[in-house]
């Protein structure tokens, strides 16, 4: 049974490209624009730097940051709103609603703070790191 794993003459899959985040060694990334891109993902820091990325044209590393850093501050924002309706809705039941709360809360919230630590982290670093999920909507925050 085992015998056809190990043929040769089967074809194999092609693996999925699963790397690390890309490096900008080939870019000359200043330490201000490290930080700047690194302020991106600390919550409404995230309009300053988008404002700075947008005076700075030619800075690439930032404006791909601040995009996702705004991003993500969207998201967190649209989160604290569902979590205010939720807490004057659901969150008036007496167990139950404790309950939801409490895990809706510690849910989104450690998962956005883990995400921001991240991004911060490769942004310092000198990496463009993708965010999952949401970064696929970054390119589309307007930066002209």
């Amino acid at each position: 049974m085992a015998d056809h794993i190990d043929d040769p003459s089967t074809p194999a899959k092609p693996a999925r490209n699963i790397g690390p985040p890309s490096r900008t060694d080939d870019e000359s990334v200043s330490d201000t624009s490290r930080w700047l891109a690194a302020a991106a993902y600390l919550f409404v820091l995230a309009i300053f730097v988008l404002y700075e990325a947008k005076q700075r044209a030619r800075d690439d590393y930032l404006r791909f940051h601040a995009r996702q850093g705004f991003v993500l501050f969207f998201v967190e924002f649209a989160l604290v709103v569902v979590s205010t309706i939720l807490q004057h809705t659901v969150g008036d039941i007496r167990v139950l609603g404790a309950v939801i709360m409490i895990t809706f809360n510690l849910t989104f919230g450690l998962l956005a703070v883990g995400v921001s630590i991240m991004g911060f982290m490769y942004a310092l670093s000198g990496e463009r790191w993708h965010l999952p999920i949401l970064g696929a909507y970054a390119n589309r925050v307007p930066l002209s």
